[in-house]
Formats: structure tokens, C-alpha cells, sequence
């Protein structure tokens, strides 16, 4: 079971809680259904990022770096003012993400240390939901990817000094007109 990051409510639930998040699973009506071994690889792989992830040892920046160079992604380095421009170039529902995407001052700053739960909350929310998609068309690399970039967009078009509030509405919004539209996760998806 999972909940959309776009409905207010569960962006609430996701962007505030201050626990480490644990996945727990459920017998379906007493069915003792096994897994086969992809998928138990499969699981024991997520649970290994959500361990790098969730190490509140370490700088969220820390442990973002340490993710990507253990699974082996870089990124074509792009200032936040062309991934502006690519994100203008994608469909758009509401206006207000439009004006929220042209307002943005540019900014060479890894946004995420303002709210630094919120953003490995976050990170862990693209991970549990885009994730498991890898294991059907090999884009398990571009799925992490788009996780990390989905979580920095949203931290830098809340602002350096927004409130949790602003982050929660700003992760709302990217999720309704990223996360809900097939042509644009495809588009940056690609990009990843």
C-alpha cells in the first residue's frame, strides 16, 4: 500500500515525519505467498539505499554522495537555471507551479540542509514508489537518479529559508505535475 505525495494529507504525513521509515509487510489473507528470488534481491537491494539513506550519522549531502558513488550514477552537471528551463518545457496543470518555476533564483547551493529529515523523508518516499518500476524496464540507475533530482528541485524551489510548510506545498506540487504525468517522469527520466 502506498500513499501519492500530490494529495495534501499523505505530503504532511511524509514531509513531517520525523521517524526513520520502516516498510513492513503484510500476509494477504493468510496466504503464504513467496517471493521469488528476484524479488527478494530486489528487496534486499532497496533495503540497502534506504540504510545509506536513513544513516542520520551522516549530512543528508553526505549520504546522497555516498548512494550515488556506491551504485555507480553521475549527473550531467546542469544549474538550477536549465533545469528550470527543461521543467518549463514539460506539461504543466497549474499556474502557480509555472510562476513558482520562473520565480526561482538561480543558486549553485545544494539546497537540501534546511530541512534535512524532510528531504531524506522525501527521498525515501521516490524511492519506495518509483524504485520497484527498475525491475521492469532496467532504469533502476535513472530511478535513484530521479529521486535525488526530484528531492533537490523540490528543496530549491522552496527557497533557502522556507518554512516545512512551503517544502510540503512545493513537494505537493512537483508531485502532481511530475509524478502524475507519464510524458514528463518519462522526459526525466530519459534525462537521468
Amino acid at each position: 500500500m502506498g500513499i501519492g505525495l500530490c494529495c495534501e494529507a499523505a505530503a504532511e504525513l511524509i514531509v513531517k515525519n520525523k521517524h526513520i521509515t520502516k516498510l513492513t509487510e503484510f500476509e494477504n489473507d493468510g496466504d503464504n505467498i513467496t517471493d521469488n528470488n528476484e524479488e527478494q534481491n530486489f528487496f534486499s537491494f532497496r533495503e540497502q539505499i534506504f540504510n545509506i539513506v536513513q544513516n542520520r550519522s551522516k549530512p543528508i549531502t553526505e549520504r546522497v554522495q555516498e548512494m550515488l558513488k556506491v551504485y555507480g550514477i553521475t549527473f550531467k552537471k546542469k544549474t538550477s537555471a536549465e533545469w528550470v528551463e527543461i521543467y518549463l518545457g514539460l506539461e504543466h496543470l497549474d499556474t502557480e507551479w509555472t510562476c513558482k518555476l520562473k520565480n526561482l533564483m538561480p543558486s549553485d547551493d545544494i539546497p537540501y540542509t534546511e530541512h534535512e529529515t524532510a528531504a531524506e523523508q522525501l527521498l525515501i518516499y521516490f524511492l519506495y514508489r518509483h524504485l520497484a518500476d527498475g525491475l521492469y524496464d532496467g532504469s533502476i540507475n535513472q530511478r535513484i537518479a530521479f529521486a535525488v533530482h526530484a528531492v533537490y528541485m523540490i528543496c530549491l524551489l522552496s527557497g533557502k529559508s522556507s518554512s516545512i510548510d512551503d517544502l510540503t506545498e512545493t513537494a505537493r506540487m512537483y508531485s502532481a505535475e511530475v509524478e502524475y504525468s507519464e510524458e514528463n517522469m518519462a522526459a526525466l527520466l530519459k534525462m537521468m
